[in-house]
């Protein structure tokens, strides 16, 4: 009555391990190709095919349709990283010869031969980063042979698809569901590119009940063969699995666990993919140690990109801000306070401190909301002497000031933004009113 509730005994897990059906999610096939180790490639392939020969492992239909549909946006990921390295060193490259020949164009009667040889080092780094990354791209796994071992994998596994009829009857029960907050597939109710439909074949559905979709063949499938399943995916949104208050996953949904049972009369579980080959090396001790260490490190890599270019722009905005408040100290800002602030300051941040060895999530955050209220009291000393020295540059050298200052500084409206802006700002307009004044005095 209660299993989605009641966590399995080890006489659970160990009959699971045992007995189950293993079903695996579009997403474990889409991150075969960010894969930059061909060893862990392998690791996963020797895992999956192993269960395959057993036959302990099955594909839905929505799987394997969303899958042909999103792998080709996905097959070229690693490569696009180092191609992105390669620009950015040549656009580094590029600004250094323009630096010397702006320089020399500008100012001929310096001598910057010296300064030229030194260049030279920079760019012996930069023929040795050109080497490494061809290395490094060299080591990357084959697309080609991915996908023909994807399409290996999926041969003679993949289940049936519905009738239009059936697809329309779980769109129908979608709605009310999604209105409930009933799992699996209604966080996709909120996302605008969700709301778009797909065509193939005699099929036509709506994105965001793709994953209802998958559910019901997972069900259906299971009553069929009498066989518990373990499903092996990489979301980890609330409509898969429950959270601790930390916003860490701590179990499946319950809703999941007793609906699947109710129809099934038999258990379900899932794993996200690191834990799934943990415990594949301990129930059935394919796998080494090691292969399960650097597998589980790529995968914790990929989800550090998935989850930063998974939020949205202000969100992720807010990240990037956040890392460089972090990195901000009381020192960086205190030339701007008085000594009464800079005393009650250094209270809280010592307060802040004392909380790391209890909290040391929720002394970060403490941190961040201590150094924005240190930016905000001394936002307005800060833009006294960003104006002050944009009027000195700009009575100084009124041709740099057009041609640099006005150009590249942009005022945020956000406050915490403006402060940040205007520290850094100023630093840098030290530096360039210090360089004008020694041309002028030179």
């Amino acid at each position: 009555m209660f299993i989605g509730l009641i966590d399995y005994s080890k006489e659970d897990y160990n009959n699971l391990w045992k007995d189950a059906i293993f079903v695996i999610d579009t997403n474990i096939l889409t991150n075969f190709y960010k894969f930059t180790s061909k060893e862990s490639t392998k690791t996963l392939f020797k895992l999956l095919m192993k269960f395959k020969e057993e036959d302990r492992l099955w594909i839905p239909h929505q799987v394997a349709l969303e899958y042909l549909y999103n792998y080709e946006n996905n097959i070229n990921k690693p490569l696009e990283g180092y191609k992105e390295l390669e620009k950015e060193i040549n656009t580094i490259k590029g600004d250094f010869t323009k630096m010397f020949s702006n320089i020399n164009k500008k100012h001929p009667y310096i001598e910057i031969d010296d300064f030229r040889e030194i260049s030279k080092q920079f760019e012996d780094i930069v023929s040795k980063i050109a080497e490494k990354k061809e290395e490094k791209i060299e080591a990357l796994p084959d697309k080609n042979q991915i996908k023909n071992n994807i399409f290996d994998l999926l041969e003679g596994i993949v289940g049936n698809s519905y009738k239009q009829e059936i697809i329309e009857d779980i769109q129908k029960e979608g709605k009310q569901r999604f209105a409930n907050k009933i799992p699996p597939g209604f966080e996709d109710d909120k996302e605008s590119n969700k709301q778009l439909y797909r065509t193939y074949g005699d099929l036509t559905y709506q994105l965001k009940f793709g994953d209802l979709i998958l559910w019901r063949q997972i069900i259906d499938y299971s009553r069929n063969i009498k066989k518990p399943i373990i499903f092996v995916t990489e979301d980890k949104k609330e409509d898969w699995w429950e959270k601790d208050k930390r916003n860490n996953l701590k179990r499946p949904h319950p809703h999941l666990l007793q609906e699947f049972f109710n129809k099934t009369e038999q258990r379900f579980y899932m794993y996200r993919t690191d834990n799934f080959v943990r415990y594949a090396q301990e129930y059935n001790n394919e796998l080494s140690l090691e292969e399960v260490h650097q597998f589980t490190e790529q995968v914790e890599n990929i989800r550090k990109f998935e989850g930063f270019n998974a939020l949205s722009d202000s969100n992720r905005s807010r990240v990037v801000i956040d890392t460089k408040l972090k990195d901000l100290s009381l020192i960086d800002i205190k030339r701007y306070l008085d000594d009464d602030t800079i005393m009650l300051l250094n209270e809280e941040f010592n307060s802040v401190f004392d909380m790391k060895d209890f909290d040391e999530d929720f002394s970060n955050q403490l941190y961040i909301e201590t150094i924005k209220k240190a930016l905000l009291l001394a936002s307005p000393i800060m833009e006294s002497r960003f104006e002050e020295l944009l009027v000195d540059i700009r009575d100084h050298d009124p041709e740099y000031y057009l041609n640099m200052v006005v150009k590249n500084y942009k005022y945020p409206k956000d406050s915490i933004h403006r402060a940040i802006f205007l520290k850094d700002a100023i630093l840098d307009l030290e530096a360039s009113k210090m360089t004008v004044d020694l041309e002028l005095n030179f």
